[in-house]
């Protein structure tokens, strides 16, 4: 039913209809992502806002000794009348204060000081110096006093310094918000967000409409010009050989001719191409029926493989060792075969084409291309045939062609194949050399992995002067960024503690060993660029040339962010990984000195979406 309801619709209106539908599912998944992914930053934003508030006026009042056991009825009675002055209003309903082993030591509640609860995932990132957040569903068992008040509450943990010991973390604020208060705000975001990306579906949707139809509108005229001018050539030749019928039928040849030079033109089916081909021969030679069989090299057989114009389908089971039967010969002599009168004729072992198709004249060509037997062109007629020599130079032309055809598509499928089994040998290589230096350097071990597909994610925000191919080579020098570590002494590479200074030197000679190892390899050269060139500086301090600014490959400057900061995150044996928060703050310190500012702003810009 709907295969037929598509059937009936033009082209233009069926890929207008898909395109809809594939953009609109497109959009809607869009809309869904970045509305959640703005939800999650607006929440954060609202917990980072209300940890830093509650950090800022409790820190400086609480002292180490307050957090070492129960508070005293005095400063409990200042700390409780500090919050509720200066911090339960507005979106901030309840504060509560956890000694590390989970005590209650103050809450608004005073019913549940004293008690100690299970320390949850969140409340241990607090003791550990981070903020934990959690959209709560108030099933913990210090939520007791909050259900039916609230619908939805973001339970916030943040780190307590107090203020005779800022560097310690001797307990955590759990700070209660109302997501009521901010659920307008997030639903007014979302109503942007959707119609936001809906009008742009509608702008992409219609501009590709619009393209689309005035390509087709151009491509129509553009076929019924050269239509026009084919038809025109067409009548000035019939014009000019109207006088001669022998003329006549030779033009209509060259035309046949042509129409399967076209066919193995356009297509590389071969199947295709001998349908069209057979199409051609049939009409132009004027007999019944012709076909095509395929020389198996591996099997030293004829077989069937197109045909046109047999009453039943016995033909194609037609299956000829070479040197037998009168095809098998055809192949083996290399020479045409004209049998008169098949009934008469003896050795024919395919009596069921005289009986069943009542063929009478047979004519069969060996189809051989640069020495090659590639096939037999056969010809069958109802009734007797009398060729004159343009029938039999026409046939023999035919021939030609079904040879030109055969060797083609059997050009291309090796050539195809061909081609795979080396794009995949390359990439297998290359792999396997960026694993090798994995193996070899255990404290870079993932390194490699983890900043190609960051650098690829970052390059994808360049795609407006980034192609497809130029990934590709991104992506291939990745992997081989520190391919000449592989020149690098074990001792130097695999050293457990910093480098002297005259080891360093022989280390920074890395990047002009790959330069050596891959310049040579002429598919690797567009994937220089990172190798050679990752570890130069946008102030021209880097090395191994000292390049500064943009004469540093754009390749280069993308890769060189992603490879400092993966290394800023690592754990070594002589250094500790930082936090990504150190990290980042390096990195936006280095904006402008080590690294490409624009390069800078987004690879930050990445981190914010998560990338």
């Amino acid at each position: 039913m709907r295969n037929n309801f598509l059937s009936r619709l033009n082209l233009l209106t069926r890929f207008t209809l898909v395109s809809f539908i594939l953009l609109a599912a497109i959009a809607v998944i869009l809309i869904i992502g970045i509305q959640q992914r703005l939800e999650n930053n607006a929440l954060q934003q609202e917990a980072n806002s209300a940890a830093d508030q509650v950090a800022l006026i409790l820190n400086p009042n609480l002292r180490a000794e307050d957090l070492t056991g129960p508070l005293t009825p005095t400063r409990f009675t200042a700390i409780d009348t500090l919050i509720r002055t200066e911090i339960l209003f507005g979106h901030i309903v309840h504060v509560r204060i956890y000694s590390p082993d989970g005590t209650l030591i103050y809450s608004d509640e005073p019913n549940l000081v004293g008690q100690q609860f299970p320390i949850s995932e969140e409340l241990a990132l607090a003791l550990n110096d981070q903020v934990g957040m959690s959209i709560s569903d108030l099933s913990k068992p210090e939520n007791v006093t909050e259900r039916g008040q609230y619908s939805r509450l973001l339970e916030i943990y943040v780190p307590l310094h107090p203020v005779n010991a800022p560097d310690q973390v001797l307990g955590a604020y759990e700070i209660y918000h109302d997501l009521d208060v901010v659920q307008p705000n997030i639903d007014e975001m979302r109503l942007y967000v959707a119609v936001s990306v809906g009008i742009g579906f509608l702008a992409l949707f219609f501009g590709l409409f619009f393209l689309v139809r005035n390509a087709s509108r151009e491509l129509v005229l553009r076929n019924e010009e050269n239509s026009r001018l084919y038809q025109e050539t067409k009548k000035q030749v019939i014009e000019l050989q109207l006088s001669e019928e022998k003329s006549q039928r030779r033009y209509q040849r060259l035309v046949a001719l042509r129409a399967i030079d076209e066919a193995i033109s356009a297509s590389l089916n071969l199947t295709l191409t001998l349908r069209v081909f057979l199409d051609q021969a049939t009409a132009q030679l004027q007999v019944d029926a012709a076909d095509v069989l395929l020389f198996n090299q591996s099997t030293d057989v004829l077989s069937f493989v197109a045909g046109r114009g047999f009453r039943n389908d016995g033909i194609n089971a037609s299956m000829i060792r070479v040197g037998d039967e009168d095809a098998g010969r055809v192949a083996l002599e290399r020479r045409l075969l004209n049998i008169p009168d098949l009934t008469l004729a003896k050795g024919f072992t395919r009596p069921t084409l005289v009986t069943d198709e009542a063929f009478h004249a047979y004519y069969a060509v060996p189809l051989i291309t640069k020495g090659q037997v590639r096939g037999v062109l056969e010809v069958f007629h109802r009734s007797s045939l009398s060729p004159d020599k343009d029938w039999l130079e026409f046939l023999e032309g035919l021939a030609e062609e079904a040879s030109i055809a055969i060797g083609s598509s059997e050009l291309y499928n090796s050539l195809m194949h061909s081609n795979i089994q080396l794009s995949r040998a390359y990439e297998s290589t290359i792999e396997g050399w960026s694993h090798a230096l994995d193996l070899r350097d255990k404290e870079t071990e993932g390194h490699t992995r983890r900043v190609t597909e960051m650098t690829l994610n970052l390059a994808s925000m360049f795609a407006m002067i980034i192609s497809e191919e130029q990934l590709i080579h991104i992506r291939r020098g990745s992997l081989l960024h520190d391919i000449g570590k592989m020149g690098i002494p074990d001792t130097i590479l695999l050293k457990n503690g910093p480098l002297t200074d005259e080891e360093w030197q022989v280390m920074r000679k890395h990047p002009v060993y790959a330069y050596e190892m891959l310049s040579p390899i002429e598919y690797l050269r567009p994937a220089l660029d990172i190798p050679y060139c990752h570890h130069e500086k946008w102030d021209g301090s880097g090395y191994p040339r000292g390049l500064k600014g943009e004469e540093i490959p754009f390749s280069a400057r993308l890769f060189t962010v992603v490879d400092v900061w993966d290394a800023l995150l690592s754990e070594r044996p002589y250094q500790k990984g930082w936090s990504e928060k150190e990290a980042r703050e390096y990195i936006l310190e280095q904006r402008g000195i080590h690294f490409d500012p624009k390069v800078v702003d987004a690879f930050i810009k990445m981190l914010e979406q998560g990338g």
